[in-house]
């Protein structure tokens, strides 16, 4: 995105000793040669304007950079990393954020200021973009825009800003809202005119529970706070639990494209460019004190399935910034839990997946001890009907964010061997922090 060897303040190249215009020319009957100083001044003169006409053109270029940056990928159908890095890097943004009491003392307005100046750096995916009113809805990790040092934490840092993969500024933006448990957080901008000038576009999201070990994957992120860039690498588990502080279990799938500082909240997109997972960790090999741990440790990084992120987004921008989510007596690893895991080979396109079973814990609400939960369906506000298997660790996890109050959802249930449907219907919506 920069010239590191443009200098504005470079001049054109001269000759040190000025060319002598003022020796009268003796008057001659006939034309004369151009004798050899006459000459040495012609060249020199062709080289001068070379030189002016060579610079223009470089600072022409310069100026114009992001004019190159206009990717047109509508037309091509080729499926590849390139193509999915091309894709991917349209959607995915630098966020940045600045405490409060630093906002009209720090300049932001420009690409410099924008890395100079912010307290967190971090990534962003667009998820939605309102090309009516200039509105624009892009998912980040809570951990970029809440200011962990801080005793407001779930307030975040208070001033939050967008510089799009081609933009020329930062764009301000506005929180609004997010969950630590998850890891995710929205903010949103509202800016036509850099929508407008801009060739980026909304994410293409994948179902995540179709990812398979072994797939191709591209993560794209601000790493080190450097603007955006692509690293690429494979699926290394699909599905894995992990318990967060409040005590609840939440899957991320991990993958092996490198990773830093700076990649949180950015995309992890396949082999098509569609999103499927959330950066947002590594496995970490140094110490606080900054020595290593019992040995190096390459390879282990995690997202957040897109599946759960887009969901759980979509949950916070319905409520106004708050997650909620419905108490119908289903809560992962209290409630229920997977019990039986299976890896199969497809016999379509021969990638290996893992599918689980879901077990009741105990009984709660319409669900009794040792149910086998089998399937799902319902029908979301707008009149789509949803209907999945749920055979994976995120199965339930990626739509219980999507039921609203008052929502019916049904479930298909193998009780004693005998398998039956069970209606629930939301009736109360709990915090989730």
């Amino acid at each position: 995105m920069y010239n590191d060897n443009y200098n504005p303040k470079r001049k054109i190249p001269y000759d040190n000793e000025p060319i002598n215009r003022n020796t009268p020319e003796p008057k001659r009957e006939s034309r004369r040669r151009l004798g050899f100083v006459d000459s040495l001044q012609f060249v020199i003169c062709l080289l001068l304007v070379f030189a002016v006409v060579l610079t223009y053109s470089k600072v022409s270029k310069i100026s114009h950079e992001r004019a190159i940056y206009n990717l047109d990928i509508s037309s091509t159908e080729t499926v590849g990393l390139a193509t999915a890095a091309s894709k991917g890097m349209l959607s995915t943004v630098n966020v940045g954020a600045m405490k409060k009491e630093y906002v009209g003392h720090r300049s932001m307005k420009t690409t410099d200021d924008f890395f100079d100046n912010n307290n967190s750096w971090g990534s962003g995916v667009i998820y939605k973009i309102d090309e009516g009113s200039g509105d624009a809805w892009i998912i980040t990790n809570y951990h970029v825009v809440a200011n962990a040092n801080s005793v407001s934490y779930k307030k975040g840092y208070g001033a939050y800003s967008i510089l799009l993969w081609d933009g020329v500024a930062p764009i301000q933006a506005t929180l609004v809202g997010g969950s630590s448990v998850y890891d995710i957080a929205v903010l949103k901008i509202s800016n036509k005119e850099a929508l407008s000038n801009s060739s980026c576009r909304s994410v293409d999201v994948a179902v995540s529970t179709n990812i398979a070990l072994g797939d191709s994957c591209v993560a794209i992120g601000n790493s080190r706070a450097n603007n955006l860039r692509v690293s690429t690498g494979v699926v290394a588990v699909e599905e894995m639990a992990f318990r967060s502080s409040s005590g609840d279990n939440v899957t991320f799938l991990s993958h092996t494209a490198p990773i830093n500082g700076g990649n949180s909240g950015g995309g992890l997109y396949n082999a098509s460019g569609e999103l499927i997972g959330i950066v947002n960790a590594k496995y970490a090999d140094v110490n606080d004190d900054g020595t290593i741990k019992d040995e190096v440790v390459q390879g282990i990084f995690y997202a957040i399935p897109s599946s759960i992120a887009v969901s759980v987004a979509k949950n916070i921008i319905r409520n106004n910034g708050a997650l909620k989510k419905p108490n119908i007596g289903l809560a992962y690893g209290k409630t229920y839990e997977w019990k039986e895991k299976t890896m199969n080979i497809s016999d379509t396109d021969g990638r290996l997946r893992t599918t689980y079973s879901i077990k009741m814990l105990q009984s709660s609400g319409k669900f009794l001890v040792s149910d086998e939960i089998i399937s799902v369906s319902y029908t979301l506000k707008n009149g789509t009907k949803v209907e999945d298997n749920l055979d994976h660790m995120s199965s339930i996890e990626s739509h219980i964010y999507n039921w609203e109050k008052d929502m019916v959802v049904s479930f298909r249930v193998k009780r004693t061997g005998i398998e039956r449907t069970i209606d629930v219907t939301v009736n109360e919506l709990i915090d989730v922090a």
